[in-house]
């Protein structure tokens, strides 16, 4: 199996960081009514997942400018590479089976979007150790976190912790509004010369996804923001949406030109019947939706396995395969087969899994929230086996164990201040295949998954003065 890509990092620089900024927290000596303070800011400022607080944590994640420059480059090299990926899935009809995609998936990927990008936007979701940086998945549909992880950060920046530690320490931080914003105008822009539809330079935006959903406090941050740089916006349910006209419209009339879709596609099927004007306004090319339902071509967990096929790795650069080894793990549809890892090995695949329990996790091939995942070093054979045979009637994928860093953070509980240990995500934001940003989660179990239980910090990256 590849080894993971050796980061040039300070690591020193990020020890002394947590080692100041825990020193710090200790001296403060916290109380109760201090963190419950503390809670009731990050509910105010709605950085919420279901109306719980979306970060019971007391320290934010600090890189080093050179991890976060080496996550960067990583991160466009693969990108790149998953951008001509798009384009041999959309070509060949013998590597577009490999995503396993539904009949309702056929249908709505069918319309022409109205611009040429499959992803404008996506998250790469990831772990960042002291020696490596890898990749875990993929999420190329609608990704969330932009404006809670940009919430949080501001409100770290305020707190009298924060404002000592910049005393020792150079703090970078991201408003990972900004680029999403930018990247909804540039995509829409382009469709506006695409269709030649009279419509206004400056676009009425719809955040849209239904509003009974645990991140729809996010969608009111993003509403805001939008508005505060000019741009009228809504946030809709996707039920009330109506199509009059030649024109998507709110359920008050008002038109809308470009839709910020965070409705994913399979809750968007599910409910296919109801939705109708909404399928039928992106069907016609009536209204710009970012990202398009093309997106699913490259959401699925089994585009990591077609990005580790030799067919495909044969066809990109010497840079992009290099960087594909070093980061993105083994992938495989689960089936009866022969196949190969990624060293030539041939291999007959379901005894393989069975014998490598402990080196492998088995993921559904197009599910969110930690659901359905078999991790394989936590699990008993007989669950593994039970795994294995679920795996056989549905799409799953198998894929090689990426290590995920452990770390203390310190929490508030029963006991007053203590230290607990954590596993650590590291999830960078790309726009038109430039990274930007991070969202970081943190859990007690090896899924790091909000939805799963977990939570988030914001990520600053740190330099001494």
């Amino acid at each position: 199996m590849p080894e993971l890509t050796k980061t040039t990092t300070s690591e020193s620089v990020v020890a002394e960081a947590i080692a100041h900024y825990d020193d710090l927290l200790r001296a403060a000596n916290l109380t109760d009514a201090d963190y419950a303070e503390f809670q009731d800011k990050v509910v105010s400022n709605r950085i919420t997942f279901g109306g719980r607080s979306s970060c019971p944590y007391l320290r934010p994640q600090f890189v080093s400018a050179e991890q976060w420059e080496a996550v960067k480059q990583t991160s466009v090299q693969v990108n790149a590479a998953m951008d001509k990926v798009g384009a041999i899935i959309q070509a060949d009809p013998s590597i577009r089976e490999l995503l396993c995609l539904t009949e309702g998936e056929r249908t709505v990927i069918a319309p022409d979007p109205g611009y040429p990008w499959l992803t404008p936007t996506c998250r790469y979701d990831s772990f960042l150790g002291e020696h490596h940086f890898a990749y875990v998945e993929l999420n190329a549909e609608c990704p969330a976190g932009p404006a809670f992880t940009t919430a949080l950060a501001n409100l770290w920046l305020e707190l009298p912790i924060m404002k000592a530690f910049k005393e020792r320490f150079v703090v970078e931080t991201f408003d990972v509004r900004q680029p999403l914003l930018a990247m909804l105008l540039r995509v829409y822009a382009t469709w506006r010369e695409n269709t030649a539809l009279d419509r206004p330079e400056r676009p009425t935006i719809a955040v849209v996804d239904y509003l009974d959903v645990p991140t729809v406090q996010e969608f009111e941050l993003c509403r805001e923001y939008f508005e505060s740089c000019g741009y009228r916006t809504l946030v809709a349910d996707p039920r009330d949406l109506r199509y009059e006209g030649g024109r998507l419209r709110s359920k008050d009339g008002e038109a809308i030109d470009l839709v910020y879709r965070r409705l994913l596609t399979n809750e968007f099927l599910d409910r296919f019947d109801e939705l109708q004007d909404f399928w039928l306004s992106y069907r016609d090319g009536a209204v710009c939706v970012v990202n398009p339902f093309r997106s699913k071509l490259l959401h699925k967990k089994m585009i990591f396995g077609i990005l580790t096929d030799q067919r495909v790795l044969s066809t990109l650069s010497s840079e992009e395969q290099a960087a594909i080894k070093r980061t993105v793990p083994w992938t495989r549809l689960v089936r009866a087969s022969e196949t190969t890892t990624l060293d030539g090995q041939t291999i007959d695949l379901l005894p393989w899994i069975r014998a490598n329990r402990e080196q492998l996790v088995l993921k559904p091939n197009d599910e969110y929230g930690g659901k359905g995942i078999y991790i394989g070093w936590e699990s008993s054979e007989s669950q593994w086996e039970a795994g294995l045979v679920e795996a056989q009637q549905s799409p799953y994928v198998v894929q090689w164990r990426v290590h995920a860093p452990q770390v203390a953070f310190p929490v508030w509980g029963e006991a007053g201040l203590t230290w607990e240990v954590q596993t650590i995500d590291l999830d960078p934001y790309m726009f038109f295949g430039e990274a930007y940003g991070f969202l970081t989660r943190l859990s007690t179990t090896a899924l790091c998954n909000v939805t799963a239980g977990g939570g988030i910090v914001p990520t600053f990256v740190v330099s001494k003065k």
